[in-house]
């Protein structure tokens, strides 16, 4: 299997154990570089590339992404008022599998941290922005 994020969706993955939450739609993960104490990766089981490959019908598919994910920061001692979530876009994406970050605690973020995930910057857009995207894209 090429893409790492379709072997912890489909439980190949060696790294097992930093499953937080699968389902047969989902998978959520810890990220290897942890931006702040809980840093959660969310992402579908199938395999789409990035964000710019989404539709409207995959609206449904972000939400329920986010909802996992911050279920598993509240999981984790977290709070979901307190978490960052968002995604990079393409090209800015490592792994060209689509995937939301959850960051808890903001606070702790490094100012480099702070940089690579700004809301709504050219390479990191918040999920109401992605959803504004989608509603906007022709039917």
């Amino acid at each position: 299997m090429a893409c790492v994020f379709c072997e912890y969706a489909s439980g190949e993955s060696p790294n097992s154990l930093s499953i937080v939450l699968k389902t047969d739609e989902l998978v959520v993960f810890r990220d290897i570089r942890p931006a702040s104490q809980h840093h959660l990766l969310a992402c579908p089981a199938q395999h789409i590339p990035d964000a710019k490959h989404l539709t409207k019908s995959d609206i449904a598919l972000v939400e329920s992404l986010v909802e996992a994910g911050l279920g598993a920061i509240e999981k984790l001692g977290g709070n979901r008022l307190e978490t960052r979530v968002g995604l990079h876009w393409p090209p800015f994406c490592l792994v060209k599998h689509f995937h939301v970050h959850l960051i808890w605690p903001e606070s702790e973020l490094t100012w480099l941290s702070r940089l690579i995930f700004r809301p709504n910057s050219y390479w990191f857009c918040t999920v109401p922005s992605l959803i504004e995207y989608l509603n906007n894209l022709p039917d």
